[in-house]
């Protein structure tokens, strides 16, 4: 209908005007007019399914120049029963690390495996409610069409809490996935769609392991909801967990964010390891509609590609939030804020006391882990300097 409108306005108005303008000029803008006009509205948003099964590939990349690791695996939701599980096993030689990720809201628990061995199951309290994997898609834009395996895609991307999700459609079958990216200034992890089936997945998709196995978890407590500001500057430290190594690396810096104008959000950390500093960048500049970032020991090793999207305010996604009861980090009690999407996890703890000022974010999704502990969290516009883009960062 939209098209159609436009379409006619378009055609009334060069009825009306070509006998006052007859050169080819006119026509010609008339033309590519038409043409532009119809290109910005033919794209149909796509609309994923909640319940779908999909056997899936995943890469997982590495930080720097390490290795990217490939697993097969399978990807399914259940809307009626609020149950999402993923499963990838990958493979190096003769060892295989295994990745799985049930959430069974039914039963309040979250279930995972992120090792060689089975048997490291860990099990938490789930106490938010059941959202799409894919429910992030209704707010994302249009970002041009991309190439993937030879093919010709419509791409469609949002920015969630500090991470980029982006998904790949044909122009054919807008509702059904092809490829799908999640990246953080730590995580980078592609997925593609092998087939993408949206019917009810077999039951034993969501079978618990008998590795894992828990207790209930309760809270009766309603707290006020965190209202985080849009600009902010905050010093933090980091934790990296990486569950492959059993290995967790400590890092120092910040996080800034300036709402003002067309946006910015920076955030650089340190992490010491003897006379070694690795370095982690991200700068998204919306003015410029260009991303910054470095994630490795040389700082000359830097990052440029497009940004097509918008300014999101990194916890624009509380307000989705749902209250998953009080968390003892490092001792102190805290209000627990809890957002799924897109098999990711986001929490804030806060402190009852001064709940718009974030403690603790963690970030969790098959291949990351992270985990951010604001000392000061300031909410003003950051000088300036916090966004310039590094000389080594030229494209």
């Amino acid at each position: 209908p939209m098209f159609k409108t436009i379409f006619v306005f378009v055609f009334v108005f060069y009825w009306k005007n070509k006998k006052k303008n007859t050169s080819p000029m006119f026509k010609t803008i008339f033309v590519v007019f038409a043409v532009c006009v119809a290109a910005a509205v033919a794209q149909t948003h796509p609309n994923i399914p909640d319940t779908f099964s999909a056997g899936t590939e995943v890469e997982i990349h590495g930080e720097g120049h390490e290795a990217t690791q490939f697993g097969e695996g399978f990807f399914a939701s259940d809307a009626q029963t609020t149950r999402t599980v993923e499963m990838y096993d990958i493979k190096d030689g003769f060892k295989v690390f295994h990745l799985f990720s049930l959430q069974r809201f039914d039963l309040k628990k979250d279930f995972s495996i992120t090792s060689s061995d089975r048997n490291d199951c860990s099990v938490r309290d789930l106490n938010s409610n059941y959202i799409g994997p894919f429910d992030w898609v209704k707010d994302a834009h249009y970002v041009g069409e991309h190439r993937v395996r030879e093919r010709t895609l419509d791409g469609w991307e949002a920015h969630v809490g500090g991470v980029r999700l982006f998904i790949a459609v044909s122009k054919d079958d807008p509702n059904t996935p092809v490829t799908m990216e999640r990246e953080s200034v730590h995580d980078y992890a592609r997925y593609y769609f092998h087939f993408f089936n949206a019917t009810t997945p077999s039951a034993q998709l969501f079978n618990v392991p008998s590795e894992c196995q828990s207790t209930k978890y309760q809270f009766v407590r309603d707290p006020t909801r965190p209202n985080v500001a849009e600009s902010f500057i905050a010093s933090a430290e980091v934790e990296l967990h990486d569950p492959e190594r059993r290995a967790t690396r400590f890092g120092d810096g910040f996080f800034a964010s300036d709402s003002t104008g067309t946006g910015k959000i920076s955030e650089m950390y340190d992490f010491h390891d003897g006379m070694r500093v690795f370095h982690l960048f991200s700068l998204q500049r919306f003015d410029l509609k260009k991303a910054f970032s470095i994630s490795s020991e040389d700082r000359n090793d830097c990052r440029v590609h497009d940004l097509s999207s918008s300014f999101i305010p990194p916890f624009s996604w509380v307000a989705k939030a749902q209250y998953i009861g009080d968390h003892d980090i490092h001792g102190r009690v805290l209000d627990g804020w809890e957002y799924r999407t897109s098999g990711m996890r986001l929490l804030m703890g806060v402190d009852p006391s001064n709940v718009n000022v974030p403690i603790v974010m963690e970030r969790e999704s098959v291949s990351e882990y992270t985990r951010y502990h604001f000392h000061e969290f300031n909410s003003t516009i950051p000088a300036g300097k916090f966004f310039n883009v590094p000389s080594e960062c030229q494209s």
